[in-house]
């Protein structure tokens, strides 16, 4: 129901009057924009700073400080990161984090970030870094909010120091991923729900395979491996459940 309801209005934009002739047009993989429209329509983009408080704490408290205290440049991924405040949420933390364990060299240096989407605009929004004032006042307290972020017309752009941290990708996560190297940290929260389970077992064998020896994944909090996969570990920390590579 949902896909129908999201999809009908781009039927009527195009004077289609079934799924059938839409699925046809897909099929003929000759509309490359038609394929972008239909992906648009049906993408939820929910996102907010700092989602899920308990799961920042988790970051916090041990996951970031075990990290960062490796010897070397901690690699995360922000796979689905919508518009990219999940991102941007983790290099704050991060540097906060890494100001507790003084190292040389720049920030961008010991941790980095690669965040993807399947939406294009909303890969864009992330690579201009530029948010409404309620998006930011969603989740980014007053004093992140004025170390982080400065004024930019009618928006809150963040900082070129935690730009430097994110590369922007577009990115279907159903489909074959590339070789992006081994990360530390996988985040890929409140997408898993909407995939078969064919799907999701799909994906977290490629998730173990992108992480390092004892990297971490995270999912949603609605989400779980329950009959998807034997290949991670559990553990409960800050409240938030967390997934080590077995």
């Amino acid at each position: 129901y949902l896909v129908r309801d999201r999809l009908e209005p781009l039927l009527k934009r195009r004077a289609w009057n079934t799924f059938e002739q839409l699925a046809e047009r897909l099929e003929l993989a000759r509309d490359t924009g038609l394929a972008d429209e239909v992906v648009e329509a049906i993408v939820t983009h929910e996102t907010s700073f700092f989602r899920d408080p308990q799961v920042w704490e988790a970051l916090r408290r041990r996951v970031l400080p075990e990290l960062l205290a490796q010897g070397r440049r901690a690699r995360i991924w922000s796979a689905a990161t919508s518009t990219g405040q999940e991102a941007y949420s983790l290099a704050m933390l991060a540097q906060e984090v890494a100001e507790a364990q003084p190292a040389p060299g720049a920030m961008a240096e010991r941790c980095s970030i690669l965040a993807t989407d399947i939406s294009d605009p909303a890969i864009q929004v992330g690579m201009t870094a530029a948010y409404e004032p309620r998006e930011i006042d969603r989740g980014v307290s007053a004093a992140r909010k004025n170390r982080f972020f400065h004024e930019s017309g009618k928006h809150w752009r963040a900082d070129e120091s935690l730009r430097r941290m994110i590369e922007f990708r577009r990115l279907n996560l159903a489909a074959p991923l590339p070789r992006f190297g081994a990360f530390d940290l996988i985040c890929c929260r409140n997408l898993m729900i909407y995939y078969s389970v064919e799907t999701r077992r799909a994906l977290c064998e490629q998730f173990h395979a992108s992480l390092a020896d004892g990297g971490w994944l995270l999912l949603g909090a609605a989400e779980n491996l329950y009959g998807i996969s034997d290949r991670f570990e559990s553990e409960m920390i800050e409240g938030a459940l967390m997934f080590h590579k077995a």
